[in-house]
């Protein structure tokens, strides 16, 4: 982890509710809540002070795979390790090159928003409860979930003793404002108003991304729709690779971490949100997503042909 990659805690002044950020590109996001009267401060510094906050709000466990602390010899090991990383990252300055290696004040095994929080919120993500991540047992530290709806609410408080309050999804709520001006960012993808608009979201990691089944197939399509591909933000960092893919293919990129999706989402006739062995398809204004046989009845031909492409393909 390098110098800009240390989490940040965004927290009001008065309150004591914090919130645990951990995507360092956001820095138009933290000039908005510095705007609006709330404080911006280093994680790293208010471990060093030894202090918690009250409440903690986070999205995950961040890092860490316990509940407990690390034993003695675990942070002297850890106390050692970055000891050499230091004195690296002396010899790499006096040899006039940039540091090797950054560094946090998280302490090694324990989840990090236990470090830093007493009472844990989690915020959770999209429609994403299943089996897997999202219901993993490390959610046992928290004491509440805001969650989007029945279901969520339903899957956690079967598996775990934090109360559950249902809150809709607030990121999507200016959607529905008649003043959503998307001018903007209809000159920027250079949208023809002649054609649909096609907005494909894949998202990050090795087995999940979309990218190298979907991109080539998916590539004609330009020829006949707007086509505006939202890679996820740690994709431009973290997976190069397909970055290079879809440009040179041409397709026209959302690279900006702290877009208002609303904007995106309301240009877009049809949205494709997808992993490697999963598609959700919904149309913009619809109350639900679609899935499965029924999306590929109301999708465009040219989709469903694309998408056989890509099965053959893999």
């Amino acid at each position: 982890m390098n110098n800009r990659e240390r989490k940040i805690v965004t927290t009001p002044s008065l309150d004591k509710i914090a919130f645990l950020v951990h995507e360092p590109t956001l820095w138009k996001f933290f000039a908005r809540t510095q705007a609006a009267g709330y404080e911006t401060v280093w994680a790293d510094e208010l471990i060093r002070r030894g202090a918690k906050y009250r409440h903690l709000v986070s999205n995950h466990k961040m890092r860490g795979d316990s509940t407990r602390p690390a034993s003695a010899r675990v942070q002297a090991l850890y106390a050692l390790d970055h000891a050499i990383k230091r004195g690296i990252n002396r010899v790499c300055t006096a040899l006039g090159r940039p540091e090797r290696f950054g560094f946090h004040g998280f302490a090694p095994k324990q989840y990090w928003p236990l470090q830093i929080g007493e009472i844990q919120i989690r915020f959770m993500y999209g429609a994403d409860v299943g089996e897997g991540w999202s219901l993993a047992p490390w959610n046992e530290i928290y004491d509440a979930f805001l969650c989007h709806g029945p279901n969520d609410a339903q899957q956690l408080a079967r598996r775990f003793k934090g109360r559950t309050f249902q809150m809709g999804y607030p990121r999507y709520d200016g959607y529905f404002s008649p003043g959503l001006d998307t001018s903007a960012e209809a000159r920027e993808f250079l949208i023809d108003p002649a054609r649909k608009t096609l907005l494909w979201m894949p998202t990050f990691g090795k087995g999940a991304c979309s990218i190298p089944h979907f991109a080539r197939a998916l590539a004609p399509l330009r020829e006949r729709y707007n086509f505006i591909v939202r890679p996820h933000p740690l994709s431009f960092r973290k997976s190069p690779d397909e970055i290079a893919l879809l440009r040179s293919l041409g397709f026209l990129l959302d690279d900006q971490p702290a877009r208002d999706m609303n904007k995106l989402l309301k240009l877009s006739g049809w949205n494709r949100c997808a992993a490697a062995r999963r598609i959700v398809l919904a149309r913009a204004g619809n109350e639900g997503c679609a899935t499965g046989r029924e999306v590929f009845r109301r999708f465009p031909r040219q989709f469903r042909a694309a998408r056989r492409r890509a099965t053959l393909q893999h």
